[in-house]
C-alpha cells in the first residue's frame, strides 16, 4: 500500500496529516521531504474509519531538519496518521508491506 501523507501541502503547526489505513501491512515506512525543522509525530488509531476516531500518541518521533528523509519501523495498527510540530511543506508518502 502506499498513500500520500501530505503532498507539497502546508502541516500547519501542531496540524495531522490525512489519515491512512494501514490494516494488514505491518511494515511501515514514511519518507519524503520538508522544507524545515519539524518533529513528526506517529499517530494511531484502531477505528481511523468513523466520525470522530480516538487518536494515540506513539513514541516514535522523526525529527526532521529541512531535506529529504526515510524511516521504517513495524507497526501493528489498522490507521495511522502525522502530527507536524511546526508549519512546514511537506511532501511525505507511507508504504506499508507483510515483508
Amino acid at each position: 500500500i502506499k498513500r500520500n501523507a501530505w503532498d507539497a501541502a502546508a502541516t500547519g503547526a501542531s496540524g495531522v496529516s490525512n489519515t491512512i489505513r494501514m490494516s494488514g501491512f505491518p511494515i511501515v515506512a514514511v519518507f519524503g521531504s520538508v522544507n524545515g525543522e519539524t518533529t513528526l509525530t506517529l499517530e494511531v488509531a484502531i477505528d481511523g474509519d468513523v466520525a470522530a476516531p480516538d487518536w494515540f500518541a506513539t513514541q516514535i518521533q522523526l525529527f526532521l531538519p529541512i531535506g529529504d528523509f526515510h524511516r521504517t519501523f513495524l507497526l501493528g495498527v489498522p490507521f495511522l496518521r502525522l502530527r507536524s510540530s511546526a508549519n512546514v511543506t511537506a511532501s511525505v508518502t507511507v508504504m506499508g508491506t507483510t515483508g
